[in-house]
């Protein structure tokens, strides 16, 4: 059985470290990763990697991984033309 339901994705940011990472992340890197996810969504692979690498160079970011992976896969292989944006689980 398949279930299809569109989850938005939302990502916690840690705010354990001092005040100066927090203000770097949030003013130089949520941009970037804003900027990618709308590249993603748009289904411009090759401009969303170059963001997502921008932010992993940055900073280890679980989230930017993903979409970075994703965009790589899907420059190879691009999902069908009525795809909405949602990767459905394959393994639980």
């Amino acid at each position: 059985m398949t279930f299809r339901k569109k989850t938005n994705f939302f990502s916690c940011f840690c705010t354990r470290f001092f005040a100066g990472a927090v203000i770097l992340f949030s003013k130089e890197i949520l941009p970037i990763f804003n900027k990618g996810l709308e590249h993603y969504r748009n289904r411009r692979w090759e401009e969303g990697i170059q963001c997502f690498e921008q932010v992993l160079a940055k900073k280890d970011d679980g989230p930017s991984l993903t979409y970075f992976e994703r965009c790589i896969t899907f420059q190879a292989q691009p999902p069908p033309d009525d795809w909405d944006g949602v990767l459905g689980m394959t393994t639980k």
